[in-house]
């Protein structure tokens, strides 16, 4: 927001919540090339006795602050506030110290107490009184009831000044700290269930720990595991479907495996012609559609006689 210096202020009239009587931060963005010699930033204080309250003004280009319990200024190093360029600027007080900061760095100290509390009108860009106003604009103007520490300030200047630099995205990583578990090749890519399966990729981890390999959903029991590599028969009761290998609760990408029918018995291993033979085995599938079952092919050569 910008003030003119002469008739522009931010009145906060009845602001309870701001009558502070203990540790205080306050902090803003401000942007003046003004050369008046006083000039308000936030001002809530009575500044004859009895004393009361508190202020943050720049002062022939420093920051200073009042705290009632003192009756006087607390003043920062720098002079170099009033230069026409945005500065972060911060006074903390803890009760025993009023420490400014400038841009996230400190800009100097002196001795203070916490204010005494201030029931009064207070200001933005002017004292209370409507007196010392602020030329130039004010962003951000935070004010705390507690003394924040100077990594807490740094901070905050560094994500305010440049939030593009700030922080950086990565990519998504497992609990491990890798990437997500990736399979590239599956050899064989078909097989009934106990068929051994080489499961070759990227990023399943030096040994399973909890990590799983799943056909379709049903769990594998893997034979052997590495970073690159995972070994795994078919389990019973898996459907040709994607395998799967979850590390750290990641599940990775899937590759299709087929299960081809696995006969297991028979009622009977002889017999005669059109006598019912029962097959047992693994997926055949819940109906015949186009499935079909070879006859026996006599080994004997034609035209033999028995």
């Amino acid at each position: 927001m910008s003030y003119n210096g002469s008739s522009d202020y931010t009145s906060l009239p009845g602001s309870s919540s701001l009558n502070l009587g203990g540790n205080v931060t306050i902090e803003a963005w401000i942007k003046s090339s003004s050369n008046a010699t006083e000039e308000s930033i936030f001002g809530g204080y009575n500044a004859s006795s009895p004393y009361a309250g508190y202020g943050f003004e720049i002062y022939s280009g420093a920051l200073r602050f009042w705290s009632s319990a003192v009756g006087s200024w607390s003043t920062s190093t720098s002079s170099t506030y009033a230069n026409g360029s945005w500065h972060h600027v911060v006074v903390v007080d803890n009760g025993s110290t009023a420490t400014f900061y400038k841009d996230g760095s400190p800009d100097g100290s002196s001795s203070s107490q916490n204010p005494g509390a201030y029931t009064g009108s207070k200001a933005m860009a002017a004292r209370s009184d409507a007196a010392q106003k602020y030329s130039g604009t004010l962003e951000e103007v935070r004010i705390s009831s507690t003394a924040r520490s100077s990594d807490w300030i740094s901070t905050e200047y560094n994500n305010q000044s440049s939030p593009s630099t700030f922080y950086s995205v990565g990519s998504a990583t497992t609990s491990g700290g890798g990437s997500s578990p990736s399979i590239t090749n599956l050899s064989p890519s078909s097989g009934a269930v106990g068929t051994s399966v080489t499961i070759t990729g990227s990023n399943f981890g030096s040994s399973q720990g909890s990590s799983t390999v799943t056909f379709n959903g049903t769990a594998a029991t893997p034979t052997s595991w590495s970073a690159t590599s995972i070994v795994a028969t078919v389990p019973s009761g898996a459907t040709t479907g994607n395998v799967v290998v979850t590390v750290g609760g990641i599940a990775g990408n899937g590759v299709s495996f087929t299960v081809e029918p696995d006969i297991t018995s028979l009622s009977s291993t002889t017999g005669g012609v059109e006598q019912i033979v029962y097959v047992a085995g693994y997926n055949f599938g819940v109906n015949q559609g186009r499935m079909a079952v070879e006859p026996f092919q006599s080994t004997r050569p034609h035209g033999a006689r028995l």
